[in-house]
């Protein structure tokens, strides 16, 4: 059973709202490569709330992987989506 009393991990709230605001934007052309800086950061912080939630120091384990499962998911669509707007053009 979880211990309700950690806190839970900034970490991951942060990569969580990263995460969403990279998907949003990364269908927009050229807006696009400022979403995958934005994944990528929120990646960085999604791994820093996976190790402090497994390490038990903060709460929130299950937000942490969404948060991480988001990140790469969005940092797959802007280089899936870039390749095949660069393929169009061509």
């Amino acid at each position: 059973m979880a211990d309700t009393n950690k806190p839970t991990s900034t970490a991951a709230i942060v990569g969580l709202v990263l995460g969403i605001l990279a998907i949003v934007t990364s269908w927009i052309p050229i807006v696009n490569n400022l979403s995958f800086m934005i994944g990528a950061i929120g990646l960085v912080f999604s791994i820093v709330g996976v190790i402090g939630t497994v390490r038990g120091t903060k709460g929130g384990k299950g937000l942490a992987i969404a948060a991480l499962v988001v990140n790469v998911l969005s940092l797959v669509i802007v280089l899936g989506l870039q390749s095949a707007w660069s393929a169009a053009l061509s």
